[in-house]
């Protein structure tokens, strides 16, 4: 047999499927670094995402095969309103509203597309099946069971966030605010019954249709194999933060996945950091879905270039209000860069983030401190596990003020030691070798049953 063609252009080993039937950016990026890793030695690898993840594959130089869009068409308005509400709003009653606007319309379009990808992935043929293990992990099940395929589900967050659902639920509010969600759900289910019929008939079919969905997957047999992973710090945490962080026997736990650099940033970015002195640059990310509020962007930038730092904001110019209040030849205001490219340059000193997991691992895969603001989901726990390892630390959510921020900008170099302490860590322990090694193991396991398979067609 021919070989074929691999993402690489050289010979191709074995033909590996990524799949996702949600494109949210953190659980698609190390499933496509995970698949470079793959095309780099010579593996035939392509993505089944949905068509929101087009731009992002191709940003990873990964083929990619589009199952049609899944995400409701105001989700930036529903992902900020959720955002904005506090931690006991949040668990009173915006979490439950937010799962209506957003994750249930997002799950019933999946569910959807899955005789799509079942179809796509069937048609590609791959050896292994590597799928992230968020949302739609019933329908991943299925897919594997239904083509005798081996499964990998890779857990996206990177650390131990999913297991250790911390300090809210152990604070005594927490009862008040289960008391209130069952009121405010009372209350909202006999004024849609009364008033609004047809959007609570709206909302039973779609749960009903997830549910009869995967109810029927059950009934199906179990996938040849299935193995649950994570790539990140995780084993890092429970080296050194445990307890309170606990073991999950049912995840295996590997290194760091090294961060995307082969595409550069925008070159006259690059020309502006190459202008300034090393570590002399903090690099502000307002966020994506979920944006910093201009005026602490403000106060932030203001501190940093009272110490003579310059500012390298990415996000939309308006945040930092009228420009001419800042130094020309000091800030950079940027839509968009490539962030890992950003902090690999020496003139970087810290990194403002939101503290999103691939965001965390980027910036400790080159030795920048990191200052947190967190706003929702694995955000507060990566800034607690970044201020418990010592390259990192955490703002107030409730806004950023001039004590705390002052008091970050202080601590940076302290937090760089901790950060390139770490740096040589991860990179001496990069989690490619052993992903690979799984793979391999996979398809030597189950060899066997696919040239029985193949025989008995």
């Amino acid at each position: 047999m021919a070989a074929e063609a691999s993402g690489t252009g050289g010979p191709s080993r074995h033909r590996i499927a990524l799949c996702s039937l949600l494109p949210d950016t953190g659980h698609l990026t190390p499933l496509l670094l995970m698949g470079r890793a793959l095309m780099a030695r010579g593996d035939h690898v392509k993505a089944f995402f949905p068509d929101e993840a087009q731009p992002l594959a191709t940003r990873y130089g990964v083929a990619m095969e589009g199952l049609g869009p899944v995400l409701p068409g105001d989700r930036g308005r529903v992902i900020a309103r959720y955002a904005k509400a506090s931690q006991w709003s949040r668990e009173a009653y915006w979490g439950v509203w937010f799962a209506r606007r957003y994750m249930i319309p997002a799950k019933v379009n999946g569910i959807a597309r899955l005789p799509a990808l079942l179809e796509a992935v069937a048609a590609f043929s791959p050896r292994v099946l590597l799928a992230d293990g968020h949302q739609f992990e019933p329908e991943y099940r299925h897919l594997a069971a239904v083509l005798e395929l081996p499964l990998i589900l890779h857990e996206s967050a990177g650390t131990n966030f999913r297991w250790q659902r911390t300090p809210f639920w152990f604070d005594r509010r927490a009862f008040g605010a289960l008391h209130a969600r069952d009121l405010l759900l009372a209350l909202e289910y006999s004024v849609d019954k009364r008033l609004r019929p047809r959007r609570l008939d709206r909302r039973r079919a779609m749960q009903a249709a997830v549910e009869h969905a995967r109810a029927g997957y059950r009934s199906k047999a179990s996938p040849p194999a299935v193995i649950s992973i994570s790539t990140g710090i995780a084993a890092i945490e429970l080296e050194r933060l445990s307890p309170p962080v606990l073991p999950v026997p049912v995840v295996r736990h590997f290194g760091m996945l090294e961060p995307l650099a082969t595409a550069p940033a925008p070159i006259p970015v690059l020309e502006w950091l190459d202008a300034g002195t090393p570590r002399s640059t903090l690099y502000m990310a307002s966020g994506t879905m979920v944006r910093m509020p201009p005026s602490e962007l403000r106060r932030m930038a203001t501190a940093a270039l009272d110490r003579n730092l310059r500012v390298l904001l990415t996000g939309p110019a308006q945040h930092l209000g009228r420009r001419s209040r800042f130094p020309r030849h000091c800030l950079r205001i940027e839509p968009w860069v490539a962030q890992s490219a950003v902090l690999a340059h020496p003139a970087i000193t810290a990194f403002l983030t939101h503290a999103g997991a691939i965001s965390i691992q980027e910036a400790l895969w080159n030795g920048v401190p990191v200052i947190c603001r967190p706003c929702l989901w694995d955000q507060h726990y990566n800034t607690w596990v970044a201020e418990r390892l010592g390259f990192g630390v955490g703002l107030p959510v409730s806004g950023m003020r001039r004590p705390p921020i002052a008091y970050a900008l202080g601590a940076i170099e302290t937090l760089r030691r901790g950060a390139l302490a770490l740096q040589q860590r991860v990179r001496a322990e990069r989690g490619e070798p052993e992903v690979l090694a799984l793979i391999d193991q996979l398809l030597t396991t189950t060899a066997g049953g696919l040239e029985r398979r193949v025989a008995s067609g």
